[in-house]
């Protein structure tokens, strides 16, 4: 029996489906652009302070490094997408103005896919291997030293993962470069107004979307990435059963930033999945593209609300926060909000 190549298969029954996302799509592709920039420029603040409270000396741990590592991630993730979405798909989109796609900008967006393509990969990684370090450490603590793995150390590792991932990633680097076209051939507004035109632009324009939606959605590499992070999630669980376990509020906080990281990251698995499966016309150009805005904002999501769950969480992170950035408030204002805070949040 002949095998099948990989993306062939077609997608039969599923016109419901397509139907469905497209709708879908249309009634919320208009505000992607500005919902992305206020999680971005919002996420980017709240990560800049989850850095700035991890870093400090009374926080230092294998744990938090690499959380500060994968903070650190976000942030200049969140950033490159922050200038994209906001010149590419908000400024250029309501002018004409060819210098909007010039040599330089054109330089910023092959370097924004391959960064984003890069740290994401290596966000994903270090959130692998937070879970697995967790699941040791906490393994040895109920028999020896608290920790089994040091802080220097895992600033190594992290170190190391992103470096792989960079290597790894030479093959996508390899496939793309920059071409000149010019602009009086694909931008509508410097066209002469005729149907042929319109109907030539438009497909040329297409295209150009289709490149940029490629080239700069914020990608995984495939559902062993979540695989993994489900048996790590699921191995913090097991450990956190054990009668022996001294009493532990890291393990919880770590559960809760893997299971929103498996909720944002896993349906982008499965998409990857089927459309290494379906062919190009029944699924990858009538699904997976009209989903590409609604799986960047789930990207997008788990990268900012990390800072929120370590807020509610982990009282010594909220400490630490509100002494450095509430301690100028009176005395008596300053002990109300963390009396509020304390009230209100998990231990």
């Amino acid at each position: 029996m002949a095998g099948c190549e990989m993306g062939s298969v077609p997608l039969v029954g599923a016109e419901w489906i397509a139907e469905a996302v497209s709708t879908l799509h249309g009634a919320y592709a208009h505000i992607h652009p500005y919902i992305a920039v206020a999680l971005c420029m919002a996420g980017t603040a709240m990560n800049a302070v989850t850095v700035v409270v991890l870093t400090r000396p009374s926080m230092l741990s294998p744990v938090n490094a690499l959380l500060c590592a994968v903070a650190v991630c976000d942030i200049l993730v969140m950033s490159s997408v922050l200038i994209f979405v906001s010149h590419f798909m908000i400024i250029a989109s309501m002018r004409c103005d060819v210098s909007d796609y010039d040599r330089v900008w054109a330089y910023f967006l092959f370097a924004h896919s391959q960064g984003t393509v890069i740290l994401h990969a290596g966000s994903i990684w270090l959130t692998v291997l937070l879970a697995q370090i967790r699941v040791y450490t906490i393994k040895r603590a109920t028999s020896g030293p608290a920790n089994a793995v040091s802080a220097r150390a895992t600033g190594v590792i992290a170190i190391i993962t992103l470096g792989i991932v960079a290597v790894v990633n030479i093959p996508n680097f390899l496939t793309f470069e920059i071409v000149e076209i010019d602009a009086d051939l694909w931008l509508p507004c410097l066209l002469p107004v005729t149907e042929n035109n319109l109907m030539e632009s438009e497909r040329m324009m297409s295209s150009l979307v289709n490149i940029i939606q490629n080239t700069t959605e914020i990608p995984n590499y495939g559902s062993i990435f979540h695989v993994r992070a489900s048996e790590g999630d699921c191995g913090l669980l097991k450990v956190m059963n054990k009668k022996r376990m001294p009493r532990d509020h890291t393990t919880p906080m770590l559960v809760a930033v893997l299971s929103i990281f498996l909720l944002a990251e896993l349906p982008q698995g499965i998409l990857h999945v089927c459309n290494a499966i379906y062919s190009n016309e029944t699924f990858y150009q009538k699904i997976y593209l009209p989903l590409g805005d609604l799986m960047d904002l789930l990207s997008l999501l788990n990268s900012a609300v990390n800072f929120i769950i370590y807020c509610a969480m982990s009282r010594k992170f909220r400490c630490v926060f509100l002494q450095l950035f509430f301690s100028c408030l009176p005395n008596n204002l300053y002990r109300r909000v963390f009396h509020i805070l304390d009230e209100h949040f998990i231990d």
